[in-house]
This record gives structure tokens, sequence and C-alpha cells, in this order.
């Protein structure tokens, strides 16, 4: 009776988790071509898009440093990281990203504070499709 009521228990919270995962993906903004995107972003922050591409589609980005260094990630449907991006502009300045997708998908883009650990002031960012 008690391993029934620890399966039971197990399958209830791990389809509570599933879905909480669920929520967090769908809460991911979408960006879209011709739409720019404006956040503020704190020291140890991060934001994450979603990209809807085609198999073999190009995708150009730029996320525009407002008084924040930021370094962006872009990660494919999987959540394999297929590339970092930071230049050596600082806290002002454009980051460009640029892929073609291996498969059709969400891709995910996360653009994330430097600095983790010292004293960073909070900037804003901008990222647009170009």
């Amino acid at each position: 009776m008690q391993r029934f009521i620890a399966t039971l228990l197990f399958l209830v919270l791990n389809g509570l988790l599933s879905n909480e995962l669920a929520t967090a993906q769908i809460q991911t903004a979408s960006l879209q071509p011709g739409v720019s995107v404006e956040r503020t972003l704190e020291r140890g922050q991060s934001q994450s898009f979603g990209v809807n591409l085609e198999q073999d589609q190009f995708l150009q980005l730029v996320v525009d440093q407002r008084g924040i260094d930021v370094v962006v990630r872009a990660y494919s449907p999987a959540g394999k990281m297929l590339g970092e991006f930071d230049s050596p502009n600082g806290t002002e300045g454009p980051e460009n990203v640029s892929l073609v997708s291996a498969t059709a998908g969400v891709y995910r883009i996360n653009v994330a504070s430097l600095g983790e650990g010292q004293e960073v002031a909070p900037g804003r960012f901008e990222i647009r499709i170009l």
C-alpha cells in the first residue's frame, strides 16, 4: 500500500513539474521580423526569446546594448547551444547573431548580463530580427 501511494505521489508531482516547465516555455517571448523588443537587465539576470524557423532558414538578429554588457547565446530546438556571441564593445553597441537552422522548430535566444560577481549596474537592451 505504501509503495502504491509513493508511486501515485511521484506520478502526480512529475505531472505538475512537467506542466510548470511547459508554462515556463510558453512565457518565453517570441521574436518576429520587424518588431523590436526592449528590456531591462540586471546583474545575474537573463532573458529568453523564441524564434520559429524552418529548416535551412537564415536568421540574423542584433542585440543593442544600452548601459550593460551582454552575451547572447543561441540554442537549437533540442536545447543544444549553437553559439555564443560577445563582441568587445563593452556596455554600448551591437551584438550581432547569425545562424542557419539545421531543423525546423523554435530556436531559443538567451541574452544574459556579463560580469557576474562584479558590481554591474542595470541597463537596457533592444533585440530585433534584421
